[in-house]
């Protein structure tokens, strides 16, 4: 009885094993088309049917680099300008924050478009 079981369970488990590859036939469905089928059906495959661009590296190029700067005014400037006005003047400045109590300016700005040292100019 017990072979009877043994014989059973190992025809069981060829059947299992032996059933998907006789379902597979014999096409392969990721092999390229032949270069006359793709010209003749405009296959995703041809050169000029769908151009891969890296859109990777396009993607971010116009994206803002913010940066944040602080620096001390002089007083002298101080009494002369309006700082906050000066900084925000310039271009790729987003945001400016001026604290009186020690003459500290915190300047958020675009780094693509403007650098600290032309704000500090603009400031000073």
């Amino acid at each position: 009885m017990k072979t009877m079981y043994k014989v059973i369970v190992a025809m069981m488990m060829m059947a299992v094993t032996a059933a998907p590859a006789a379902a597979k036939s014999n096409v392969d469905r990721n092999a390229r088309p032949d270069k006359k089928e793709m010209r003749m059906t405009g296959h995703k495959y041809d050169r000029n049917f769908d151009r891969k661009v890296d859109r990777g590296r396009d993607r971010d190029r116009h994206a803002p680099v913010l940066e944040v700067t602080a620096f001390k005014v002089s007083n002298k400037t101080i009494r002369h300008k309006n700082v906050v006005k000066a900084a925000k003047a310039v271009y790729g400045v987003k945001d400016v924050k001026w604290n009186p109590r020690n003459n500290m300016l915190m300047v958020t700005y675009d780094a693509k478009k403007t650098t600290a040292r032309r704000i500090k100019a603009a400031v000073n």
